[in-house]
């Protein structure tokens, strides 16, 4: 159901890729275009989050969404400008390797809070 908040939330997302991509692709190139894109999705998702916690009263704990928030903020966003800046003259195929680097640190990280508990709720974990 609610097909319409779906296509209002689609709308937003679009218009925010639409504004974000002359700004960013023209700095940044290819991997301007690939932070506006991520940038869009993280909108559409905390739209979602919000309809279902309004109609299900549904709510993550605060302490989750801030880890699982602040991860691919610092590791992806974070290893994505450096490897822009630092590789910037290199090619495509190291700067690649670069940021296939950055993707496995993202992995390990998310795996270490898993298994430490970090992105559980903490009614779950007792």
């Amino acid at each position: 159901g609610r097909s319409t908040w779906q296509l209002r939330n689609k709308a937003i997302q679009l218009l925010v890729l639409l504004a974000l991509m002359p700004v960013l692709v023209p700095w940044w190139g290819m991997s301007g275009a690939a932070l506006a894109f991520a940038l869009s999705i993280v909108i559409d998702t905390l739209l979602a989050g919000s309809q279902v916690h309004r109609s299900l009263g549904f709510a993550v704990p605060l302490r989750t969404v801030l880890v699982t928030a602040a991860l691919p903020a610092l590791i992806v966003i974070g290893g994505s400008v450096l490897v822009r800046l630092l590789a910037a003259d290199s090619g495509a195929l190291l700067q690649l390797c670069a940021l296939a680097a950055v993707l496995a640190v993202y992995g390990l990280a998310l795996l270490a809070a898993h298994r430490r508990g970090a992105l559980l709720d903490e009614r779950a974990q007792s």
